[in-house]
């Protein structure tokens, strides 16, 4: 009974109004079958003790008044996800990187143009993505904002902080290209299937995973290289490792699928391939992230997380430290530090600025 009372909305009049006090009270001088009537004598000491309860309550006089309960009213809003441009900037930390070596780990502050950024930049730089960002976190990760304390960090890494690539483009496509480099030698064989959109979508399997799940159509005509433009390694004959070689993966034609960029150069793509990653990824033999996500949120659970989205070490202190900002953020929990330390199991502890962008 007391949960059904809390989410009614009612309609009475304003309780505080001097002049309604007789057409609510005068039936206290009838009496009931369970009490006398009240006299005229008690009757007038009641209502100038009520009348002297009451003040002026300009506009609310004029009519009845919409009354409920504010905490579950409150509960009940919050369980939209849809977020304003204004809020989402507002999950950027203002100090972006953290110390590469040390124990702690800290906040790098200076040069401040290259380790911080400011509200209004926060918001130019997600502006033309959030529209399709709450698309995607609405329809894979729902409501929940702890799942989204989890979500958020990590496209904040993935997308370099939704940094410009130039001109209109986001930096949606992995850095290089593709290119090959020894500090990450699984270039050589994902190649042009390097990653794109919000989660860094890998591996020609992966994309022709998600290529089907969308039923995107054939592509026809030459494809794009942004590295290669004039000797692109995606043709009508070329081949492309589904995975790793050493996780299994074989070669197979690409052709004629999708053109890949458009993964990285379509927001609704960019995010959407994204949710689908995190859905869809495999976990000791069961789907989704969100098993994890669903866990507590600790700085162990957040290890894990990164490890599924991108092997664990890149940007590991980062993710950390923007999970922690974000969680506190979106979760309403009561902090007046201005830092906040992180202790993931067999690492660095993390000394977190709580600083707002």
């Amino acid at each position: 009974y007391v949960n059904q009372c809390g989410k009614l909305i009612c309609h009475f009049p304003f309780e505080w109004e001097k002049s309604t006090i007789d057409s609510r009270f005068s039936w206290l001088k009838t009496g009931s079958e369970e009490h006398d009537p009240m006299t005229e004598e008690d009757y007038a000491k009641f209502k100038a003790h009520a009348e002297a309860l009451c003040f002026d309550s300009g506009a609310f006089s004029s009519g009845r008044l919409w009354h409920f309960e504010p905490k579950t009213f409150i509960e009940h809003l919050r369980n939209c996800s849809w977020m304003s441009l204004d809020e989402l900037a507002s999950t950027f930390p203002k100090y972006l990187f953290y110390s590469s070596s040390g124990n702690p780990r800290t906040a790098q502050k200076q040069p401040a143009s290259v380790y911080s950024i400011n509200h209004a930049h926060a918001k130019s730089r997600i502006e033309s993505h959030y529209d399709s960002l709450n698309l995607s976190i609405r329809k894979y990760i729902g409501g929940d904002k702890k799942r989204m304390s989890f979500f958020l960090p990590q496209t904040l890494l993935e997308t370099a902080q939704w940094r410009d690539l130039g001109g209109s483009r986001r930096l949606l496509h992995e850095w290089g290209f593709g290119r090959y480099n020894s500090v990450n030698p699984a270039t050589e064989y994902y190649t042009v299937f390097y990653g794109r959109g919000i989660m860094q979508l890998t591996w020609a399997g992966l994309y022709k995973t998600y290529g089907e799940y969308r039923s995107f159509p054939n592509h026809s005509g030459s494809y794009t290289d942004r590295l290669h433009p004039d000797a692109p390694r995606l043709t009508a004959v070329s081949t492309h490792y589904t995975a790793h070689p050493d996780d299994g993966g074989t070669l197979f034609r690409w052709s004629p699928r999708f053109d890949p960029d458009i993964v990285a150069e379509d927001s609704y793509n960019a995010c959407d391939s994204g949710g689908f990653y995190w859905a869809s990824k495999v976990y000791k033999h069961k789907m989704s992230i969100n098993r994890v996500a669903d866990e507590d949120f600790t700085a162990d659970n957040v290890g894990l997380i990164n490890r599924l989205v991108n092997g664990g070490a890149n940007g590991y202190y980062e993710r950390q430290a923007y999970s922690k900002f974000i969680g506190l953020y979106l979760m309403d929990e009561v902090n007046t530090n201005t830092t906040v330390s992180v202790s993931p199991t067999g690492k660095s502890r993390i000394v977190v600025d709580l600083t707002k962008s």
